[in-house]
């Protein structure tokens, strides 16, 4: 995540990006593509969404704020947080489960969806989920 006020400072940042992954045979898909602030847009929704997983900053003050590598306030926090549809697929996903697994004894259901809810546990580890859905 870069952070600069002028655009022309981040853009040749996308350019050396697409060029890495060209290397690799991949590409920036343009349609998915877009540089945005992270706190306020005039149109669109701020912050971005990699891989389901939307980040977005929040503005807050000194007490609640983090300093950077020089012992600067920041002014910011990031919440990185489960998007919706992701949740819902999980939700279904265990749907599946249960559905599937009802005339089972009440450890058989609990051992299909044990590896399920440990992997989604770990896949969120890392963000502000403490309240979903």
């Amino acid at each position: 995540m870069l952070r600069h006020e002028n655009r022309e400072v981040v853009q040749p940042c996308q350019d050396v990006a697409a060029e890495w992954l060209k290397r690799m045979g991949r590409e920036l898909k343009p349609s998915k593509t877009r540089m945005t602030h992270t706190w306020t847009v005039p149109a669109g929704t701020p912050g971005f969404d990699c891989l389901g997983v939307p980040s977005r900053q929040y503005p807050v003050g000194k007490t609640t704020s983090g300093k950077d590598c020089r012992g600067r306030w920041q002014g910011f926090n990031t919440h990185i947080k489960p998007s919706t549809t992701a949740m819902q697929r999980h939700v279904h996903t265990l749907r599946k489960i249960v559905d599937s697994h009802q005339h089972t004894e009440q450890a058989e259901r609990r051992d299909a969806r044990h590896p399920v809810m440990i992997g989604w546990t770990h896949d969120d580890a890392h963000v502000v989920s403490a309240r979903v859905l």
